[in-house]
């Protein structure tokens, strides 16, 4: 839970997504720390690089990394063709790889305007939601993804855009799965 990605400024022609990813040095001594990060587009093709500047982390101490990369001619998130991206970190010390971390995440721009209401990468719409308990019926709390597929899918027939989800956390596979087919999720965690 150390690695995110957001979005800073997307256009057409440029999207700048930040990355941040927080360290911790484990071992009994200071080390010397960078990151590097590789984002992947849906097809696994490098799509923008970079390394942070290196930095002395004292030994039991946590630093967090941040930086901003570009990604030319983005691939935008939207509800109908939900283009999912990969962040590669990698935490390097002395020219090796001490740790690996992926993340998949979509580039998009949304915000909520008082007088015409949601809004994405540029296009207003209407939110259709329904809420769902983090359990699947019959399958309890332990639900297989495929069920959630198959509810999912048959909500997207009814006209649903969104999910709540509601008075338990759900897995991250629900929310991954939400964001590979196109759902907004408003994701509550408690009550």
């Amino acid at each position: 839970w150390s690695l995110f990605v957001t979005d800073a400024r997307v256009t057409a022609k440029e999207a700048v997504v930040k990355v941040q990813c927080t360290v911790t040095n484990s071992s009994s001594a200071p080390r010397e720390i960078s990151l590097q990060i590789t984002l992947r587009d849906l097809k696994g093709k490098t799509a923008a690089s970079a390394e942070t500047p290196g930095e002395t982390v004292a030994a039991g101490t946590t630093v967090t990394f941040s930086r901003e990369i570009a990604v030319a001619n983005p691939q935008v998130w939207n509800l109908d063709q939900p283009s999912l991206y990969q962040a590669v970190v990698k935490v390097i010390s002395a020219s090796a790889a001490l740790d690996e971390e992926t993340t998949a995440f979509g580039i998009r721009e949304f915000e909520f305007k008082p007088d015409s209401g949601f809004w994405l990468n540029g296009k207003n719409f209407k939110l259709k939601g329904v809420c769902l308990h983090h359990e699947g019926g019959a399958f309890g709390a332990a639900v297989p993804l495929r069920v959630w597929e198959r509810r999912l899918n048959a909500l997207r027939d009814l006209g649903v855009n969104a999910i709540r989800t509601a008075h338990n956390p759900v897995a991250p596979e629900f929310l991954d799965l939400c964001d590979r087919l196109g759902f907004l999720v408003m994701d509550e965690f408690f009550d």
